[in-house]
């Protein structure tokens, strides 16, 4: 499985933690963002960086995007919320370089036509609703799996 992760990963939890879980998955996982909004070093990580973003989204099942954090549009980060938009938003237009049936995740909340067209949330292939709904059963099951390990973790 090829995911994309795409945009800010340097104030992003959801990216590292992405990273480090679905490269111990065996996924092969490639990533792009401005360079101000890239982890330092991060190739070390088992990665792929891209600074076109059609070349991390090529083939790609799943591309993840994560928020665009409020201190990331501050002027040392990007030059402009408009160039920002015009090289890492997700559209249809760049979903042309990924698998026809690949899906667009977001951990919300989304920042409707900055981070993704509204033509792709209001797609198929957007899956963010489920992925939101989901996240509380799936952190829920975590949590009853560690309290039922006790004194193991310890």
């Amino acid at each position: 499985m090829q995911v994309a992760i795409v945009r800010d990963l340097l104030h992003s939890r959801v990216a590292k933690s992405n990273i480090w879980g679905l490269t111990k998955l065996g996924a092969e996982v490639c990533v792009s963002g401005p360079p101000t909004l890239l982890l330092p070093g991060i190739e070390k990580f088992g990665v792929q960086v891209h600074y076109d973003v059609r070349e991390a989204v090529n083939q790609a099942d799943v591309i993840l995007t994560t928020r665009m954090r409020m201190e990331a549009q501050d002027k040392t980060f990007l030059p402009s919320l408009d160039e920002y938009k015009r090289f890492f938003r997700i559209d249809h237009n760049l979903l042309r370089y990924a698998k026809e049936d690949a899906i667009v995740m977001h951990p919300g909340p989304i920042q409707r036509g900055i981070e993704i067209s509204d033509g792709v949330i209001d797609s198929p292939q957007c899956i963010i609703n489920d992925q939101i709904a989901n996240s509380v059963a799936v952190r829920m099951a975590m949590f009853y799996i560690l309290s039922q390990m006790g004194g193991a973790l310890a």
